[in-house]
């Protein structure tokens, strides 16, 4: 019998996003506050014969340009053999919104095909590997209200708040998070007025401020 799992990949949002600096590696040392939301992709994996991913997007790539198929090529030189699985993504999170879908599509392609595929890897090298498939990938892996700081994959797990609704507006064009970072040329820790007001004034303050210094250059590539 064919062996079938599903999981729900979250959506994210920055509660707090502070840009300190450009560090060397040509990356942005940052403190943030992540929360995921109950918006979510589904991703369902079956044994099969080779990897395959089908997509209910046809404007998204199926190949390896993306995440998911990165995550499970990934997957398999780490566990030193060849093994094979149909993914099929049904996509609900928009993609370029800042709301890390694919980033938390391919945390849910690792911890789905270790399942899958029964992989005795601990916890610690598969965070290593998410941190090679981008900054967010490894918040994914732990999910709720967590501290990110470096590039983002130093995490530190935070209380829950409680339960807040949220509304989410998703224009009609989208924004390359590259691209935004390019933007931003500041290097002082204060690259959003302290006065301007937050998107999010809920937020955890005791922690960080009420801020995200994204703002600014998302502003400028739209403008």
């Amino acid at each position: 019998m064919t062996r079938t799992l599903s999981l729900e990949a979250l959506a994210k949002v920055n509660r707090s996003l502070l840009v300190l600096g450009k560090r060397p590696d040509g990356f942005h040392e940052l403190d943030t506050i992540f929360q995921t939301i109950d918006l979510s992709d589904r991703l369902t994996f079956e044994e099969a014969s080779e990897l395959e991913l089908h997509l209910d997007d046809p404007s998204l790539p199926s190949g390896d340009d993306n995440l998911v198929m990165r995550a499970a090529r990934a997957l398999v030189r780490c566990g030193g053999r060849a093994s094979g699985a149909r993914i099929t993504l049904e996509k609900r999170i928009p993609h370029g919104a800042g709301l890390g879908g694919g980033s938390s599509d391919a945390a849910a392609t690792l911890r789905g095909l270790v399942a899958l595929w029964r992989m005795p890897i601990a916890e610690e090298a598969l965070h290593t590997l998410a941190s090679e498939l981008g900054s967010d990938v490894p918040f994914f892996l732990m999910g709720g209200r967590v501290r990110g700081r470096g590039r983002g994959e130093r995490l530190q797990p935070l209380a829950d708040g409680p339960a807040e609704g949220l509304v989410l507006l998703s224009p009609p064009f989208s924004f390359s998070t590259g691209e935004v970072y390019r933007r931003v040329k500041a290097r002082a820790l204060s690259l959003t007025p302290e006065s301007q007001a937050s998107n999010l004034p809920a937020s955890d303050t005791e922690v960080l401020p009420d801020r995200n210094d994204l703002e600014p250059a998302a502003e400028e590539i739209r403008g």
